[in-house]
């Protein structure tokens, strides 16, 4: 799998065009949006001809070696769409990145 195929399985999700469980899922921070771990990466998967019936903790090791920087937490979907991250959010996710750089850094 590579980049590339990450970022078409979120556009799919973008538009309503990945199926996924409602209610709390574990989810990964892109490019502002929540989206579902496995569900995401299980469609990446596939995209990209590889193994696509994922657990969650093996779709967040494919992740981990796309290299892209997210934070993961549990997140209640309502429905088959990201949810998008308000400026409240922003802020603080900016907060958390930025502590973490500061950490790295020192």
């Amino acid at each position: 799998m590579i980049l590339q195929n990450l970022n078409q399985a979120t556009q799919e999700c973008n538009i309503g065009a990945l199926n996924f469980n409602l209610g709390e899922v574990r989810a990964f921070l892109f490019e502002n949006k929540w989206y579902p771990l496995r569900a995401t990466i299980n469609r990446a998967s596939e995209l990209a001809h590889e193994n696509n019936n994922l657990t969650t903790d093996r779709a967040l090791v494919q992740l981990v070696y796309l290299g892209v920087w997210t934070r993961i937490k549990d997140v209640t979907f309502h429905n088959q769409l990201p949810i998008t991250l308000n400026d409240n959010e922003k802020l603080f996710e900016s907060n958390k990145l930025a502590q973490k750089i500061l950490i790295l850094t020192k």
